[in-house]
Protein backbone atom coordinates (compact mmCIF):
# COMPACT_ATOMS: atom_id res chain seq x y z
CA UNK A 1 0.00 0.00 0.00
CA UNK A 2 2.72 2.40 0.94
CA UNK A 3 4.52 1.28 -2.38
CA UNK A 4 1.95 2.19 -4.04
CA UNK A 5 0.84 5.33 -2.77
CA UNK A 6 4.89 6.69 -3.49
CA UNK A 7 4.94 5.57 -6.68
CA UNK A 8 1.81 7.52 -7.35
CA UNK A 9 3.55 10.39 -5.68
CA UNK A 10 6.27 10.11 -7.46
CA UNK A 11 4.57 10.17 -10.95
CA UNK A 12 3.24 13.16 -9.83
CA UNK A 13 6.03 14.68 -9.28
CA UNK A 14 7.68 13.91 -12.49
CA UNK A 15 4.62 14.32 -14.81
CA UNK A 16 5.18 17.02 -17.31
CA UNK A 17 1.33 17.38 -16.74
CA UNK A 18 1.02 21.14 -15.58
CA UNK A 19 -2.52 21.42 -15.00
CA UNK A 20 -2.89 18.62 -13.00
CA UNK A 21 0.35 19.70 -11.08
CA UNK A 22 -1.47 23.13 -11.06
CA UNK A 23 -5.07 21.50 -10.02
CA UNK A 24 -3.42 19.67 -6.87
CA UNK A 25 -0.93 22.29 -5.69
CA UNK A 26 -3.80 24.87 -5.70
CA UNK A 27 -5.94 22.49 -3.58
CA UNK A 28 -3.26 21.58 -1.04
CA UNK A 29 -2.13 25.07 -0.49
CA UNK A 30 -5.82 26.71 -0.44
CA UNK A 31 -6.51 24.40 2.53
CA UNK A 32 -3.18 25.79 4.05
CA UNK A 33 -4.21 29.43 3.57
CA UNK A 34 -7.96 28.85 4.89
CA UNK A 35 -6.33 27.68 8.16
CA UNK A 36 -3.89 31.27 8.23
CA UNK A 37 -6.79 33.23 7.71
CA UNK A 38 -8.43 31.65 10.23
CA UNK A 39 -5.52 31.60 12.49
CA UNK A 40 -5.65 35.76 11.65
CA UNK A 41 -8.83 36.07 12.49
CA UNK A 42 -8.67 34.79 15.98
CA UNK A 43 -5.73 36.44 16.34
CA UNK A 44 -3.49 33.34 16.61
CA UNK A 45 -1.11 34.94 14.26
CA UNK A 46 0.10 38.65 14.66
CA UNK A 47 -0.83 40.18 10.95
CA UNK A 48 -2.30 43.62 10.07
CA UNK A 49 -4.92 44.90 7.47
CA UNK A 50 -3.11 44.98 4.35
CA UNK A 51 -1.78 40.81 5.30
CA UNK A 52 -5.18 39.61 6.01
CA UNK A 53 -6.83 40.96 2.94
CA UNK A 54 -3.72 39.78 0.96
CA UNK A 55 -4.18 36.01 1.99
CA UNK A 56 -7.83 36.39 1.43
CA UNK A 57 -7.03 37.77 -2.08
CA UNK A 58 -4.26 34.32 -2.67
CA UNK A 59 -7.19 31.87 -1.15
CA UNK A 60 -9.79 33.00 -3.89
CA UNK A 61 -6.62 32.96 -6.81
CA UNK A 62 -6.54 29.58 -5.17
CA UNK A 63 -9.86 28.62 -5.96
CA UNK A 64 -9.92 30.11 -9.50
CA UNK A 65 -6.80 27.55 -10.16
CA UNK A 66 -8.49 24.76 -8.30
CA UNK A 67 -11.42 25.47 -10.80
CA UNK A 68 -9.54 26.86 -13.80
CA UNK A 69 -6.09 25.04 -13.36
CA UNK A 70 -4.46 26.08 -17.10
CA UNK A 71 -4.63 29.53 -15.94
CA UNK A 72 -0.65 28.73 -14.57
CA UNK A 73 0.02 32.51 -14.71
CA UNK A 74 -1.93 32.90 -11.97
CA UNK A 75 0.62 31.51 -9.93
CA UNK A 76 3.51 34.00 -10.14
CA UNK A 77 0.79 36.28 -9.71
CA UNK A 78 0.59 34.94 -6.14
CA UNK A 79 4.27 34.82 -5.63
CA UNK A 80 4.38 38.80 -6.50
CA UNK A 81 1.42 39.56 -4.02
CA UNK A 82 3.24 37.67 -1.08
CA UNK A 83 6.72 39.55 -2.21
CA UNK A 84 4.90 42.57 -2.50
CA UNK A 85 3.59 42.11 1.30
CA UNK A 86 6.63 40.82 2.81
CA UNK A 87 9.02 43.80 1.02
CA UNK A 88 6.44 46.23 2.50
CA UNK A 89 4.67 45.91 5.53
CA UNK A 90 6.94 43.82 7.36
CA UNK A 91 10.17 44.46 5.69
CA UNK A 92 10.89 40.64 5.69
CA UNK A 93 13.49 39.40 3.12
CA UNK A 94 10.93 36.27 3.14
CA UNK A 95 9.55 38.04 0.05
CA UNK A 96 12.58 37.56 -2.15
CA UNK A 97 12.23 33.78 -2.03
CA UNK A 98 8.96 34.67 -3.00
CA UNK A 99 9.77 37.07 -6.19
CA UNK A 100 12.23 33.75 -6.99
CA UNK A 101 9.56 31.27 -7.35
CA UNK A 102 7.68 33.51 -9.56
CA UNK A 103 10.40 34.42 -11.87
CA UNK A 104 10.74 30.28 -12.15
CA UNK A 105 7.08 29.41 -12.72
CA UNK A 106 7.08 32.57 -15.28
CA UNK A 107 10.33 30.92 -17.32
CA UNK A 108 8.65 27.12 -16.97
CA UNK A 109 5.27 28.76 -18.53
CA UNK A 110 7.73 30.74 -21.49
CA UNK A 111 6.59 34.15 -20.28
CA UNK A 112 9.79 35.35 -21.38
CA UNK A 113 9.91 33.89 -24.63
CA UNK A 114 8.52 37.24 -26.48
CA UNK A 115 9.21 40.78 -26.15
CA UNK A 116 11.78 39.48 -23.18
CA UNK A 117 13.38 43.10 -22.70
CA UNK A 118 10.15 44.91 -22.21
CA UNK A 119 8.77 41.74 -19.53
CA UNK A 120 12.25 41.92 -17.80
CA UNK A 121 12.04 45.60 -17.29
CA UNK A 122 8.55 45.67 -15.62
CA UNK A 123 9.26 42.47 -13.57
CA UNK A 124 12.56 44.14 -12.59
CA UNK A 125 10.30 47.63 -12.01
CA UNK A 126 8.22 45.70 -9.84
CA UNK A 127 10.72 44.17 -7.84
CA UNK A 128 12.34 47.97 -7.22
CA UNK A 129 9.22 49.34 -6.39
CA UNK A 130 8.52 47.31 -3.52
CA UNK A 131 11.52 48.75 -1.96
CA UNK A 132 10.55 51.97 -2.68
CA UNK A 133 7.42 51.20 -0.91
CA UNK A 134 9.29 49.77 2.12
CA UNK A 135 11.60 52.59 2.32
CA UNK A 136 8.96 55.35 2.22
CA UNK A 137 7.12 52.95 5.14
CA UNK A 138 9.92 52.57 7.23
CA UNK A 139 13.13 54.49 6.29
CA UNK A 140 16.58 54.15 5.14
CA UNK A 141 17.92 51.59 7.44
CA UNK A 142 15.55 48.75 7.61
CA UNK A 143 16.33 48.96 3.30
CA UNK A 144 19.67 48.95 4.00
CA UNK A 145 19.08 46.01 6.27
CA UNK A 146 16.92 44.27 3.07
CA UNK A 147 19.59 44.88 0.80
CA UNK A 148 22.67 43.87 3.01
CA UNK A 149 19.75 40.33 3.13
CA UNK A 150 19.40 39.98 -0.18
CA UNK A 151 23.71 40.55 -1.15
CA UNK A 152 24.34 38.11 1.27
CA UNK A 153 21.64 35.51 0.04
CA UNK A 154 22.51 36.27 -3.41
CA UNK A 155 26.00 35.19 -2.53
CA UNK A 156 24.89 32.17 -0.86
CA UNK A 157 22.75 30.58 -4.00
CA UNK A 158 25.84 31.43 -5.57
CA UNK A 159 28.33 29.38 -3.60
CA UNK A 160 25.76 26.60 -3.84
CA UNK A 161 25.64 26.84 -7.36
CA UNK A 162 29.06 26.50 -7.87
CA UNK A 163 29.02 24.03 -5.23
CA UNK A 164 26.90 21.57 -6.45
CA UNK A 165 27.49 22.89 -10.55
CA UNK A 166 28.83 18.96 -11.64
CA UNK A 167 25.74 17.52 -10.00
CA UNK A 168 23.33 19.95 -11.69
CA UNK A 169 24.67 19.38 -14.62
CA UNK A 170 24.47 15.40 -14.62
CA UNK A 171 20.80 15.90 -13.39
CA UNK A 172 19.87 18.04 -16.19
CA UNK A 173 22.11 16.42 -18.74
CA UNK A 174 19.95 13.90 -20.87
CA UNK A 175 22.67 11.45 -21.28
CA UNK A 176 22.25 8.88 -24.50
CA UNK A 177 21.22 5.09 -23.58
CA UNK A 178 23.71 2.89 -24.36
CA UNK A 179 22.85 -0.74 -24.11
CA UNK A 180 25.62 -3.19 -23.54
CA UNK A 181 24.38 -6.53 -24.69
CA UNK A 182 25.27 -4.79 -28.02
CA UNK A 183 29.03 -4.92 -27.41
CA UNK A 184 30.59 -7.91 -27.96
CA UNK A 185 31.30 -9.16 -24.47
CA UNK A 186 31.59 -12.01 -22.09
CA UNK A 187 28.98 -12.33 -19.24
CA UNK A 188 32.17 -11.40 -17.17
CA UNK A 189 33.20 -8.48 -19.09
CA UNK A 190 29.37 -7.27 -18.97
CA UNK A 191 29.52 -7.41 -15.48
CA UNK A 192 32.51 -5.93 -15.12
CA UNK A 193 31.24 -2.96 -17.54
CA UNK A 194 28.02 -2.43 -14.67
CA UNK A 195 29.86 -2.43 -11.85
CA UNK A 196 32.77 -0.17 -13.03
CA UNK A 197 30.16 2.55 -14.33
CA UNK A 198 28.70 2.46 -10.56
CA UNK A 199 32.23 3.77 -10.32
CA UNK A 200 33.40 0.75 -8.03
CA UNK A 201 37.39 0.18 -7.86
CA UNK A 202 38.86 -2.72 -9.33
CA UNK A 203 39.40 -4.33 -5.87
CA UNK A 204 35.62 -3.59 -5.03
CA UNK A 205 34.65 -5.63 -8.57
CA UNK A 206 37.05 -8.20 -7.85
CA UNK A 207 35.72 -8.83 -4.51
CA UNK A 208 31.45 -8.82 -5.83
CA UNK A 209 32.75 -11.48 -8.90
CA UNK A 210 34.81 -13.67 -6.61
CA UNK A 211 37.97 -13.41 -8.79
CA UNK A 212 40.95 -11.65 -8.54
CA UNK A 213 42.23 -7.91 -9.64
CA UNK A 214 44.40 -9.07 -12.20
CA UNK A 215 41.72 -10.45 -13.62
CA UNK A 216 39.44 -7.59 -13.43
CA UNK A 217 42.17 -5.31 -14.93
CA UNK A 218 42.30 -7.58 -18.17
CA UNK A 219 38.86 -7.42 -18.67
CA UNK A 220 38.74 -3.71 -18.28
CA UNK A 221 41.41 -3.68 -21.11
CA UNK A 222 38.99 -5.42 -23.13
CA UNK A 223 36.33 -3.51 -22.85
CA UNK A 224 38.68 -0.38 -23.54
CA UNK A 225 39.15 -1.96 -26.90
CA UNK A 226 35.44 -2.67 -27.93
CA UNK A 227 34.74 0.83 -26.81
CA UNK A 228 37.86 2.40 -28.41
CA UNK A 229 39.36 4.03 -25.87
CA UNK A 230 42.88 4.42 -24.26
CA UNK A 231 42.13 3.78 -20.63
CA UNK A 232 40.15 3.89 -17.38
CA UNK A 233 39.63 8.27 -17.01
CA UNK A 234 37.96 8.02 -20.48
CA UNK A 235 35.65 4.97 -19.45
CA UNK A 236 35.02 7.05 -16.41
CA UNK A 237 34.24 10.28 -19.27
CA UNK A 238 32.01 7.93 -21.34
CA UNK A 239 29.62 6.48 -18.68
CA UNK A 240 28.94 10.07 -17.63
CA UNK A 241 27.84 10.41 -21.25
CA UNK A 242 25.72 7.69 -21.29
CA UNK A 243 23.09 5.97 -19.23
CA UNK A 244 23.90 2.01 -19.35
CA UNK A 245 21.40 -0.41 -19.10
CA UNK A 246 22.01 -4.02 -20.10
Amino acid sequence: MVKKIWASFKEFIYSQDLIKKSRYLAFIFCFIMLNIILLMYFKILPSDRMIFISNILIFFIFLILMLRPKYSLLWPLIGCIAFFVNIFVGGNVLGLLFYCVSLLILWRCNFFKNHTVFKLTFVLSFFIFAFVCQYVKWGLELLKLSLFNIVIALILLAGGLVFFAHDLRKYYTKKKVFNISKLDLTVRQSDCFLLASMHLSFKEIAERLCISESVIKKEMTRIYQVLNINNYAEFLIFIEKHEIVE
